[in-house]
């Protein structure tokens, strides 16, 4: 008995530690807009792609959460306005920056293959469902499906 309670305790304990966290999606979902736009870019896009795989991605609080998210990437001024109007259309373009390209795709590589000599750094990202960026210097150059 004091085993089953202790495990209780322990699990409580972490889930309400996992919810306290700064990116968690008890936070995400109270903060406002100006409060997201102080993340790093790279982490609201993460967060970004990480309800689009989830359970929201078929309900409609997903697409008020990608709103916001979306809301709070503009206001950062990160990315260029090209760059904004791609990621909320969730299209890519020859020239976008890797970051960007990440973004509007709604994930992140699973893995990277860098080539680095005197022209620069080429970078294949290997996204899920054998899809291909490739990148020169940080710049979307290409890609295959």
């Amino acid at each position: 008995m004091i085993h089953k309670c202790l495990q209780f305790i322990i699990f409580t304990l972490l889930m309400v530690g996992c919810a306290s966290q700064p990116n968690s999606y008890v936070n995400f979902t109270k903060m406002s807009v100006d409060e997201v736009a102080r993340w790093p870019a790279e982490q609201i896009c993460r967060w970004k792609a990480e309800i689009w795989g989830g359970f929201f991605s078929v309900h409609e609080d997903y697409y008020h959460l990608r709103d916001k998210a979306n809301r709070a990437l503009q206001k950062k001024q990160f990315f260029t306005t090209a760059e904004m109007a791609l990621i909320k259309a969730r299209k890519i373009q020859v020239g976008m920056s890797e970051l960007a390209a990440y973004c509007s795709w709604g994930m992140f590589p699973r893995d990277t293959n860098d080539t680095v000599g005197s022209w620069g750094r080429h970078r294949q990202s290997v996204m899920g469902n054998d899809i291909y960026f490739y990148f020169e210097d940080g710049k979307l150059t290409s890609w295959q499906e």
